[in-house]
């Protein structure tokens, strides 16, 4: 009996451990092979003393000014674009696609991911990943041959783009990947949250409540008493809420306010010192149908401005740049967004590999 208990155990952890093993390790490749590129680790020092760890890849291609790309991910994610115990396989399989036709790569661990090494809780720090921003910059400017871009995903399109606004990186151009909501990062944060509440199915009253505890919370900064009879999904909302509100959290809400996507492009775009390319994707979740509006708004504003900026949308792709037909949720949502079968949409490829060779 004890036998068969154990066997009807193992069999499904092994089956779930295999599935997670695969979703984890399995990379498809794109591009003309596997072959194409040479890849190494490098170390960066931080202006703090940390240590940054990354992966620069080199095209074994005969060019010979070959473009250096320098990749800024979400805050939140290391060099492959995937958070701690998971993969989205877009980050790694991109940089090798690039590399079959010749363009380079450095990609770094942001704090609190991947290999990178810094203090404890360093990683809520946006000054901070600001100055790292740059430090890679620094470091990837004396790697170069030919010209250097920038390319940025999701919110690592608002830290790049403050390091060029306090004039301390110039690229020749940048690539902005997946990014397109309104308001500053504190207001992007407070979306995510809600999002993500939605997506796990939280009751339309307690979604309600919550909405209602931020405003009051952004009014006074105070967070209701949790009790032993709060819901649990309510209980939940407080304690991010609170620590969203903690100490640790200040530098992130301090430069968070003046990190406006929007804002920042028009700065740039205005400067006229290195052409901006956009591109976001129809079945991006981090997007909501407003944010797609105002961007819609946006992008028209800057049609006469097409020498130093343009705006591509893909379809059938989500936010990781791979492909999806219709928006997904709950588990559903990330088990989509990390099944390997799914590549990187091959318009999307296409449209990056172009921007970066472009009046190169």
């Amino acid at each position: 009996m004890r036998r068969f208990i154990f066997l009807s155990l193992l069999i499904p952890a092994s089956s779930l451990l295999t599935g997670w093993l695969f979703l984890k390790f399995y990379e498809p490749v794109q591009g003309k092979g596997k072959h194409a590129f040479i890849s190494r680790n490098f170390k960066a020092n931080a202006v703090d003393g940390a240590l940054l760890k990354g992966t620069h890849l080199k095209t074994t291609l005969s060019t010979e000014y070959p473009t250096l790309t320098v990749w800024i991910a979400d805050h939140s994610l290391d060099r492959n674009w995937d958070p701690p115990f998971f993969s989205f396989h877009s980050g790694s399989p991109l940089a090798k696609y690039l590399a079959s036709h010749g363009i380079e790569s450095i990609r770094y661990d942001h704090r609190g991911t991947g290999s990178t090494q810094t203090p404890r809780n360093t990683q809520y720090q946006l000054s901070l990943q600001v100055e790292d921003a740059i430090s890679i910059y620094e470091y990837a400017h004396l790697q170069r041959r030919g010209s250097l871009v920038i390319i940025a995903h999701g919110t690592g399109c608002q830290i790049a783009l403050y390091a060029a606004i306090k004039q301390k990186i110039l690229p020749d151009k940048m690539i902005l990947l997946s990014c397109g909501a309104k308001g500053d990062m504190n207001e992007i944060w407070k979306k995510k949250l809600f999002l993500n509440m939605s997506r796990r199915g939280v009751n339309s009253n307690i979604l309600q409540q919550a909405e209602k505890e931020w405003d009051i919370w952004a009014k006074t900064r105070s967070i209701p008493y949790q009790k032993k009879a709060t819901h649990s999904d309510l209980a939940a909302f407080r304690s991010a809420l609170s620590f969203f509100s903690s100490e640790l959290m200040l530098d992130f809400r301090k430069i968070g306010k003046k990190m406006i996507l929007l804002k920042q492009i028009h700065s740039q775009v205005q400067e006229k010192k290195f052409s901006i390319h956009h591109l976001v994707c129809k079945f991006d979740e981090e997007m909501t149908s407003s944010d797609r509006k105002h961007l819609k708004k946006f992008t028209y504003s800057l049609s006469s401005k097409k020498r130093f900026y343009s705006f591509h949308e893909v379809s059938e792709c989500n936010h990781f740049l791979r492909k999806q037909e219709g928006f997904s949720t709950g588990i559903f949502l990330t088990l989509r967004r990390g099944n390997p079968l799914y590549q990187i949409h091959p318009q999307a490829l296409n449209w990056i590999r172009n921007s970066i060779v472009k009046f190169k």
